[in-house]
Formats: C-alpha cells, sequence, structure tokens
C-alpha cells in the first residue's frame, strides 16, 4: 500500500479522482486481504473485527419516484431508499445560475419557490408509493442525490441547498441529502458543504468519490457532514476506509457504504460493514442485472434477502469466481 501510495500521483480535478487509479490501488488492497483470509482460513471480517452485526443493511438506488421501480424495491424488502432528483427535470424552468462565480469558485444554482415545491412534491411521490406498500415501507428513510448532476462548474447555492434539505427533510423520514454541494468544491476545503450541514437539520452525507483516511478526516474535522459514504474500491481499500469509518464514530458521524460496483466488491463490502461501528446502510445499484449474484459462488443467494446480505462467513471474502 505505501509503495503504490507513494507512485500515486494525484489529479488536479479531484471530481475525476476515481479515474486516477485509484480503484486498482482498492482493488490490490481487497485482494490483498481475500489472500490472508485463504491462507490463515478466516473470513475478512474476523481479521478486521470484531463482528458487530450479521447481516448489512441494504438501501436500493433508484433512478426516479415511479411505483414500478418502487415496488419492484418493495418487493426484495428493502428498508431504506435513495431517489435521483435531476433539477433540470424536475423543476426545469424554476431556477437561474449565475454568471459568475462566488466566493467558493462555482456559478451559483438557485431555485425558487416553486421549484422547491416541484421538488418536494417529486420526493412525496416516492413516499405517497411507499405509503400504498403499507409499513414497514411506508416509513421507511428516503435520501436524495444527484440534484444539478455531474456539473463541475455550477452548484446549488449554500442558501437554496439549505431550502431543499429543510423541505425534503420532513418527507424523506430520517433520509438525507446526498453531495447537494459536491465535497471537491472551494479545493475540497470542505467550507460550502459545511454551510449547508450548519444551516439544516437535515442529515448530510457526502464521500462517495474519496479517496484515503486523510480526505475524510478533513471533512469530519470541520463537521462537514453527518454520514460519510465512501464507496470502498476507490476510498483506499478496507483499511484506509474502516480507519475513516472508526474516526468517524469517534465524532458522532455515522458511516454509509457506496456501492455501484459488483459482487465481488458487494461482499468485501459486507465484511467491512460487519465490524464498523455506526454503520447506516449499503448500496444495492443493480436491480435491472438479473445475472449479478450468478458471478459468484459460495455464498447466501440470493444476496438480498428482506433488505438485507448475510455477512459471509467462508475464508477470505468467502466467495469463488463463477
Amino acid at each position: 500500500w505505501n509503495a503504490m501510495r507513494q507512485a500515486y500521483t494525484p489529479p488536479s480535478n479531484m471530481a475525476n479522482q476515481e479515474l486516477n487509479g485509484v480503484g486498482a490501488m482498492s482493488g490490490i488492497e481487497m485482494a490483498c486481504w481475500d489472500i490472508i483470509g485463504k491462507v490463515y482460513n478466516m473470513p475478512v471480517w474476523k481479521l478486521l473485527g470484531p463482528k458487530l452485526r450479521d447481516r448489512i443493511l441494504m438501501y436500493a438506488d433508484t433512478d426516479n419516484s415511479s411505483a414500478a421501480q418502487i415496488n419492484a424495491r418493495v418487493a426484495k424488502g428493502f428498508l431504506r431508499y435513495k431517489c435521483d432528483m435531476y433539477m433540470s427535470q424536475i423543476a426545469a424552468g424554476n431556477y437561474t445560475t449565475s454568471a459568475n462565480p462566488n466566493s467558493y469558485g462555482y456559478r451559483e444554482i438557485t431555485l425558487n419557490n416553486a421549484g422547491l415545491n416541484q421538488m418536494a412534491n417529486y420526493l412525496q411521490g416516492f413516499r405517497t408509493a411507499l405509503i400504498a406498500a403499507g409499513e414497514p415501507f411506508a416509513s421507511a428513510p428516503i435520501g436524495s442525490d444527484h440534484y444539478q448532476g455531474y456539473n463541475a462548474t455550477n452548484q446549488l447555492s449554500v442558501a437554496s441547498a439549505i431550502a431543499l434539505a429543510n423541505i425534503l427533510r420532513p418527507i424523506s423520514m430520517g433520509g438525507y441529502v446526498e453531495d447537494v454541494i459536491d465535497w471537491w468544491i472551494d479545493g475540497c476545503s470542505g467550507a460550502p458543504i459545511k454551510a449547508v450541514t450548519d444551516g439544516t437539520t437535515m442529515n448530510v452525507q457526502t464521500g462517495e468519490d474519496m479517496f484515503g483516511f486523510d480526505q475524510f478526516k478533513s471533512f469530519i474535522d470541520i463537521g462537514a457532514c453527518d454520514i460519510i459514504h465512501p464507496e470502498p474500491n476507490t476510498a483506499g481499500g478496507l483499511s484506509q476506509t474502516l480507519l475513516a469509518a472508526k474516526y468517524a464514530h469517534s465524532k458522532g458521524v455515522k458511516t454509509a457504504f457506496h456501492n455501484s460496483s459488483g459482487p465481488v466488491a458487494m461482499t468485501a463490502y459486507a465484511h467491512l460493514a460487519a465490524v464498523v461501528p455506526s454503520f447506516e446502510s449499503m448500496e444495492y445499484h443493480h436491480m435491472g442485472v438479473s445475472w449479478h449474484d450468478d458471478l459468484v459462488d459460495g455464498i447466501d443467494k440470493p444476496m438480498i434477502s428482506n433488505g438485507h446480505m448475510n455477512v459471509p462467513e467462508g475464508p477470505g471474502l468467502g466467495i469463488t469466481l463463477n
């Protein structure tokens, strides 16, 4: 790990950090844990331990608020949800973008009241579909994401981000706003998203593209978020992610896992989630991939049942490739 890190040259644009070798470094690190576990005939969670949970709570990524998508996720028993909420589709015509950069270096997107209400009504449609499914789904937390899309130049103003968080809070019922202002804005200072966190009681989540303990620590230290959200196979692997999660716990910050990866990485994440204190939930991103679970053998199938994934007990990651 130290040799790889010494050879690593960080990109000038942190928005593209995950394309700059961090996935290769993280994958090698996780593979080493698998090898060690197989050598000593122990599951990876036992090497990282102690185990705090046998089952990992999962949250369902959802492209939109269509009842068909939501009902498919309800059928798998998910008790946590996240909804993509692109302003360009939901609130078109009811936001403006400044011509010049603000003090944080980006052009501000300002939602007017009509736009805020459109965003709230959209998420309410998601809540209505869950209510129709009855409890425990009716009161399941809903997070949200992707408000400004993948835009490195334009971001919500702090005031609009706070207003959006506040109007979504009662509908989310314990959910969160994720990357409501991207973490790498303002030279990765964390100042813009901290201003949002300070201005709302809604949970603020960030960190899916962060790499290494130090980046997470800097945001935790200034109180820039309520939940860190690493993807371990770009965050530096299991050791770096565990360091960040334990440090977050010591500061009253929870941990959730981003997971846009396949079943090998997802299994590694389950081992890690088993030992992370203050763990919230792990993402599942592949509802439309019917063969997702077929790529690996040796673990419980389906990999997700009643909204949870069982922690593997076999040596190493506990899987073999099919």
